[in-house]
Order: C-alpha cells, then sequence, then structure tokens
C-alpha cells in the first residue's frame, strides 16, 4: 500500500530519492489564473456600468424598469432584475473565488503547493489551495492504464466580419483499471508539466512495475 503522506513529507523534507520525479506547480499556471480573474472583474464592471447607464431610469425600491421597457409593471421588472443579480452574483462568485485561490497560491512557498509525484510503486498528487485534495495510486493495484483524451471545440462568430472562429483544447489523462474490476478516470493537470509526458510516464511506468512483479513471481 502506497503511503502518500509519507511520499509528500519526504518530498517536503527534500529527501527524493534518484527514483522519483517531482513535479511542483509551475507559478506561472497560478498567474495566468490571477490574469485572467483580473480581466473577468474589468469586463464585468464594464457591463455593470454600462447597464446602470442604460437603466438610469430604474428604481430598485419600486422594483420599476424604466419607460424604454414599455408598460412592464413592477412584477416584471423585479423579476427581470431578480435573474439577472442571480446570474451575476454566481459568476462574481465564481470569478473571485478562482482569483483568492490564484493569489494565496503564488504566496505558498514550494514546500506547500500542488506537487505530483511519479514513483516506480505509484503516483501522488496533492492539489487544491484552500482544500487540499491528495490521490494515491498504487500500481500493486492496477491491472493496466490507457491513455485517455479528450477534446472541446468552441465557435465563436464575428458580428462585423461575418466570420468564424474556431477553437480547440484537448484534455490529456489516464484510464485506471484496477484489479477489482473498479476504473477511475484521471486528468492530469498541465500546470505540472506536459500532460501527454506526464501520461507516457505514468503508463510505462505502471507497465515495467507489472513485468517486474510478473517475473518475481516465476
Amino acid at each position: 500500500m502506497l503511503d502518500a503522506q509519507a511520499v509528500l513529507d519526504q518530498v517536503r523534507q527534500g529527501r527524493v530519492p534518484a527514483s522519483w520525479r517531482v513535479y511542483p506547480m509551475r507559478r506561472g499556471a497560478d498567474v495566468l489564473r490571477l490574469i485572467v480573474s483580473i480581466f473577468a472583474l474589468g469586463v464585468l464592471a464594464f457591463i455593470g456600468v454600462g447597464l446602470a447607464i442604460a437603466l438610469g431610469g430604474f428604481s430598485f425600491i419600486s422594483g420599476q424598469l424604466p419607460s424604454s421597457f414599455g408598460d412592464t409593471g413592477t412584477i416584471a421588472g423585479g423579476l427581470f432584475f431578480l435573474f439577472f443579480g442571480l446570474i451575476a452574483t454566481v459568476i462574481l462568485i465564481a470569478v473571485l473565488y478562482n482569483g483568492v485561490t490564484a493569489f494565496i497560491a503564488l504566496l505558498q512557498p514550494d514546500a506547500a503547493r500542488p506537487v505530483l509525484v511519479l514513483l516506480p510503486e505509484g503516483a501522488v498528487e496533492r492539489r487544491g489551495t484552500l482544500r487540499r485534495r491528495v490521490r494515491a495510486v498504487s500500481y500493486a493495484d492496477l491491472a493496466g492504464v490507457e491513455l485517455k483524451t479528450r477534446t472541446t471545440t468552441t465557435t465563436t462568430r464575428n458580428q462585423a466580419t461575418g466570420m468564424t472562429t474556431r477553437r480547440s483544447s484537448t484534455a490529456i489523462g489516464v484510464l485506471l483499471r484496477y484489479l477489482n474490476g473498479r476504473t477511475d478516470l484521471w486528468w492530469l493537470n498541465g500546470g505540472f508539466a506536459d500532460p501527454a509526458l506526464l501520461a507516457q510516464g505514468i503508463i510505462a511506468a505502471q507497465a515495467q512495475y507489472a513485468t517486474a512483479q510478473a517475473m518475481r513471481r516465476r
């Protein structure tokens, strides 16, 4: 059984065997998250100011929409702003959470940051900033590992030019097949290293471990 905490303690103390490969979370990933969050807050503020100007005649006390909306009543106006307010609040909370966690992560010392450790007998991943989560995978419990990919395509259309732009992003992970029949899909975080290289390393290490165990049983 792989002792995840013992592995993380060794990494924190700097006592890393030559056979281990340690991938701390790159700070560039957190810097990018912080920049995106600041930009998103700016966009939300711009939209909010624009709506405040456009709906300058709206009274939050009465719940009435400005006259430009026609003869919609107090209930319609209240429901409209309640719906818009809920959506804006959810988006704002998500953006603030992402920005705060990115800022806290940047202030963390290297020993406390998320890290991925690949060992000859398994892998340990510590992730999360406010809420720490640890994943431990022991090759002794696995029947095999498979490479998995997931491609997401986003289409945007420029209203001015009529041109359509498609952008694709590919997530890379490994499907862990356990001896008891259970499966677990592990999407690898690009903040540690190139996910393709990490996946190849895990697959090769598990295959090597299984071969070594089979030879010992002969």
